[in-house]
C-alpha cells in the first residue's frame, strides 16, 4: 500500500455503461430486539423497505411494487421458524415511488429465552432482486436482573429509520422497554452529538491516518457533546416507555436510556441527514465525493476556484475530459 501511494493514484478511468441506471439490491432496514410479552420472552423484528428502493408497475388505478418477505430465527441446534408473506406496496404517483419513508412489516416471536439468529430476505419481484440482511439478539425471560430494552427511535406510533433520521423533525421519541424495575425510578435519557467527518475522505498518499483515526472511520465515539437531557419516572415491573427527543440537526447522535441509581442502562446510535437526502441538490455535494475517483491534479482546479461560476466550469470541464460521450457528460 505504502508503494503504492508514494507512486501516486492512477489516473480516474470511467466505465461509460456504468453511468446508465442499473437496478440493485433493493436496499431495506432490520431492526431486532429481545423484549418481554404477555407470555415470556419475545424476539421483536421490524424490517422496513422505502419506496425509492422498489421496482414498480402500474395498476388499475396507482403504481404497484410486489414484494415477499422471509424471516427466519434461527437458535443453534434447534430447527429454524421461517414465515413468509407477500405484500403490495402501493403508491398515487411516481412522486410516492421516490419517497425514502420506510413501510414497516413487524413480526413477533415468543421464544424460550437465548441467543437468536434473525435473517430477513427481501424479493422485489417486478426487478427480480433479492436482497438479505442479518442480526443477533438475545431474548430473556422475565424474573431476571432490571433492564432497558428495544432502543427505537419513533415519531407517534410509526417507527422512524434509525440510519437515515431527517434533520429537524419534531415529535420524536425514544420508545424502550423498562424490564422488572423493583420499584418506582428515573428514567434519564441522554442525546449526545458524537464528533463525526461529513466530508469525502482525503486523497489516499503516504499521510493516510492509521487505522481506527477519525479520518479513517469518520466518527469518533469518545468525543460526545451532550445536546439534551429528560428525566421522567417509570413505575415497577414491566413497562413500556416513549421518552421524547429534540429535533435535531445533521449528524451522528449517541442515545442513552438509563435507570438513575442504578447499573440499568442501554444506548444506541442514529444518523441524522437533510431532509433533502439523498438527492444531490448541490454543486459542493457532487465535487466532495470526486476524491474518490480522481488524483490531486484533477481536482485542484475545481478546488482552487474563486467563484461558484469558476467551479462549475471546472466541475463540467472535469466530467468533459473523462467521458467521450459529451450529453452523458452533461448528465
Amino acid at each position: 500500500l505504502v508503494a503504492s501511494a508514494c507512486a501516486g493514484p492512477a489516473p480516474a478511468r470511467l466505465d461509460t455503461d456504468a453511468a446508465a441506471y442499473r437496478a440493485g439490491e433493493p436496499a431495506f432496514v432490520l431492526d431486532v430486539a429481545g423484549v418481554v410479552g404477555d407470555a415470556g420472552a419475545v424476539v421483536d423484528v421490524l424490517v422496513g423497505v422505502a419506496p425509492a428502493a422498489l421496482a414498480f408497475r402500474p395498476g388499475v388505478d396507482s403504481l404497484e411494487a410486489v414484494v415477499r418477505w422471509t424471516i427466519s430465527l434461527e437458535r443453534e441446534g434447534g430447527a429454524p421458524r421461517v414465515l413468509s408473506a407477500l405484500d403490495t406496496v402501493r403508491v398515487a404517483s411516481s412522486a410516492g415511488a421516490r419517497s425514502t419513508v420506510p413501510v414497516w412489516t413487524r413480526e413477533r416471536f415468543p421464544v424460550p429465552p437465548g441467543l437468536y439468529t434473525v435473517r430477513a430476505l427481501l424479493d422485489d419481484e417486478a426487478a427480480g432482486r433479492t436482497a438479505e440482511q442479518r442480526s443477533e439478539v438475545l431474548a430473556r425471560a422475565p424474573g431476571g436482573l432490571p433492564r432497558l430494552a428495544a432502543l427505537r427511535v419513533a415519531r407517534g406510533a410509526a417507527p422512524i429509520d434509525g440510519t437515515g433520521i431527517p434533520a429537524g423533525l419534531d415529535s420524536l421519541a425514544l420508545s424502550l422497554q423498562a424490564i422488572d424495575l423493583a420499584a418506582e425510578a428515573d428514567l434519564v435519557v441522554t442525546v449526545a452529538r458524537v464528533r463525526s467527518d461529513s466530508l469525502a475522505a482525503a486523497s489516499v498518499d503516504v499521510s493516510t491516518p492509521f487505522v481506527g483515526s477519525l479520518s479513517a472511520l469518520g466518527i469518533d465515539r469518545s468525543s460526545l457533546d451532550t445536546v439534551a437531557v429528560s428525566r421522567q419516572r417509570v413505575g415497577p415491573g414491566t413497562s413500556a416507555v416513549a421518552a421524547p427527543l429534540p429535533a435535531l440537526r445533521p449528524g451522528v447522535y449517541r442515545l442513552t436510556a438509563a435507570v438513575d441509581g442504578s447499573p440499568t442502562s442501554a444506548a444506541r446510535y442514529v444518523v441524522v441527514r437533510r431532509q433533502d437526502y439523498p438527492l444531490l441538490t448541490r454543486l459542493g455535494d457532487l465535487v466532495g465525493p470526486l476524491v474518490y475517483l480522481a488524483d490531486g491534479a484533477a481536482l485542484r482546479p475545481i478546488r482552487e476556484a474563486r467563484t461558484e461560476a469558476a467551479r462549475r466550469r471546472a466541475f463540467d470541464a472535469f466530467w468533459g475530459a473523462e467521458m467521450d460521450d459529451r450529453r452523458l457528460a452533461a448528465a
